[in-house]
């Protein structure tokens, strides 16, 4: 193993942390890399979305103490973290697709905003080292510029979830000035790109419906093949939070937004995307349909990630076409009859030797 991976082991080994959403696809990918580190899982979260849920096939469950609940559910969501008694906290749990945010727009604000405040106003009750808040590349305010989006840009937002994701990002900033800098809690937010990875069935994403369209024989039908974004393995991010994690709890002083995305010339069109998952998996029929989304989608969105790089060491190490081949490998594993947590383990080795 590196030394990032070294780095991050002797530190989470025995830690207590608490990952909201854990059963979704961000959020068991954490609760595996943390169970790998050695760290004592906790979860909160409601039932995987999907019947086909990476939470389920790997078994996620059997090692990570897990709670079924509504965050938008206060009273609910402080007793179960009362009883956990979590050192540290990742909240990933929200609603995370921008079409669902427009045919239910008040779900989407109760979970994504109310269950940011919450969250927030639970922690000023226990003593946390340090909370790292899950948004999104999203919450900027799009310009449709050339250039890679900095965390000192402006919030925005016309989608229903952009803006919910926007909202979270103030509420925490105004949680931190307000009360937990006083309270010495060092919370930042991760804003992140894209993710691809092995174990992802959620309905409207890029590479899940290709999978499942293609799997069925069925052309898969594209809207906006040429939008470009900051697409990363699922690893990427979540080992930027980590390294986040840990940095904050050390220099508080170094609290705040953190974007987190592979380099700036590593984004891709999404049918560029598709092209290199037709290779990797298998050469399906695929329609490009400019015409078919009556939804607001920003066309070009990147991130400038030189304050990880800086500040975390954060070094990008699989291209999108890595990513891709990786990705691809491990649905092409998993439905030739192999174990889903192996295969995530197997990722993860992969990634830390390199």
């Amino acid at each position: 193993m590196n030394s990032t991976y070294n780095q991050l082991s002797s530190f989470w080994l025995g830690k207590k942390v608490l990952v909201t959403g854990h059963t979704g696809f961000k959020g068991s990918w954490l609760a595996i890399m943390l169970h790998r580190l050695g760290a004592n899982v906790s979860g909160i979260s409601l039932e995987p979305e999907s019947q086909e849920n990476l939470f389920s096939s790997a078994a996620v469950e059997s090692f990570a103490e897990s709670y079924i609940c509504d965050i938008s559910n206060l009273e609910a969501t402080r007793k179960i973290v009362k009883a956990i008694q979590p050192e540290y906290i990742f909240h990933l749990a929200a609603q995370s697709l921008v079409l669902e945010s427009y045919r239910k727009p008040i779900s989407n604000h109760l979970t994504n905003i109310m269950g940011t405040a919450n969250m927030l106003e639970i922690i000023r009750e226990f003593d946390i080292k340090s909370a790292v808040f899950i948004t999104t590349d999203k919450v900027y305010k799009m310009e449709e510029w050339v250039y890679p989006y900095r965390e000192t840009d402006a919030l925005g937002g016309i989608d229903p979830y952009s803006a919910s994701k926007a909202a979270c990002e103030i509420l925490v900033e105004s949680y931190k000035g307000s009360f937990l800098n006083d309270l010495k809690i060092p919370i930042a937010s991760a804003r992140a790109g894209n993710v691809i990875g092995g174990g992802d069935w959620s309905k409207n994403r890029l590479i899940p419906d290709a999978i499942k369209q293609w799997n069925d024989g069925k052309e898969l039908l594209i809207r906006r093949p040429q939008a470009i974004r900051p697409w990363q393995h699922v690893i990427e991010p979540l080992t930027g939070y980590l390294q986040l994690a840990q940095l904050i709890s050390k220099n508080p002083q170094l609290s705040g937004p953190f974007n987190f995305g592979p380099n700036s010339h590593d984004a891709m069109s999404v049918e560029d995307v598709i092209k290199i998952l037709q290779h990797n998996y298998v050469n399906g029929k695929v329609k490009f349909d400019v015409e078919s989304s009556n939804f607001h989608e920003s066309g070009l969105l990147t991130l400038d990630i030189s304050k990880a790089k800086d500040l975390l060491n954060f070094k990008p190490k699989w291209n999108i076409s890595s990513a891709i081949a990786y990705t691809a490998k491990w649905y092409k594993s998993y439905y030739e009859g192999q174990d889903a947590y192996e295969l995530c383990l197997a990722d993860i080795e992969q990634y830390f030797n390199e």
